[in-house]
């Protein structure tokens, strides 16, 4: 009961945090914008899972009317739709005519999703499930390009702001599910904040072994002479 009072609060929280979810694959598109890199490290399964898992949950918070949430799943869906089309327009950015196509593709199967979603969401414990599912991928997406980060050892493959805004905004909705008794809500954003602090530790063992690396590279004679002391040690 306690607990309850902070659901204003809560609320908030998990309304601007899901929102800085959504556009926190800007910082992984900035280099793309500004011509430095050609593709950008975001998976593409992640963009796809973020928009489909925002557009499910509208439909699953319109029918038990909590406005708040609806609100919140609408303008993340806005916010994911404007960062799959831009994806589109850098991966086609010289055929137009393919960018075209895939935009009028990506947004009829959109209109196809939701209005499956509205007519199933009338089951709430069989959408619920669905809705598990969907939104466990989406929070282990960005996980998908962690077989390149080991094998090539380099951590921008991991969309680290993604990353820990997802661990926030499951911590967020876990403790709403928590509180409201949502278990819908509570299972998946449970493990979202695992695949989250999996994906931050594995970040942060790559990103300080390159900075280890880059040190020893801009001061040879002091990583050599580290390397004598430890031979003389012995």
């Amino acid at each position: 009961m306690e607990l309850k009072i902070i659901l204003p609060f809560l609320n908030v929280f998990n309304l601007i945090i899901s929102i800085l979810l959504n556009i926190s694959p800007i910082v992984s598109f900035i280099p793309v914008i500004k011509g430095k890199e050609k593709y950008t490290t975001i998976p593409i399964s992640m963009l796809i899972f973020n928009l489909l898992n925002n557009i499910c949950w509208t439909c699953y918070w319109f029918r038990l009317s909590y406005f708040n949430s609806t609100l919140c799943c609408c303008i993340c869906s806005t916010i994911a739709n404007f960062f799959f089309f831009l994806y589109l327009y850098f991966y086609n950015k010289k055929q137009i005519n393919k960018y075209i196509l895939s935009i009028i593709i990506l947004i009829f199967c959109e209109i196809i999703i939701i209005y499956v979603s509205v007519y199933v969401v009338k089951n709430l414990n069989f959408y619920g499930k669905y809705l598990i599912i969907i939104n466990i991928i989406m929070f282990a997406a960005p996980g998908q390009n962690l077989v390149k980060v080991i094998k090539e050892k380099n951590y921008k493959y991991i969309p680290i702001a993604n990353v820990i805004m997802g661990a926030l905004c499951s911590g967020g909705w876990f403790l709403y599910a928590k509180i409201v008794d949502d278990i819908n809500c509570l299972i998946p954003n449970a493990l979202g904040l695992f695949f989250s602090l999996i994906n931050t530790i594995i970040w942060l063992i790559y990103y300080l072994k390159a900075k280890n690396k880059k040190k020893s590279t801009f001061y040879p004679e002091e990583s050599q002479n580290n390397q004598t002391r430890n031979v003389e040690i012995k």
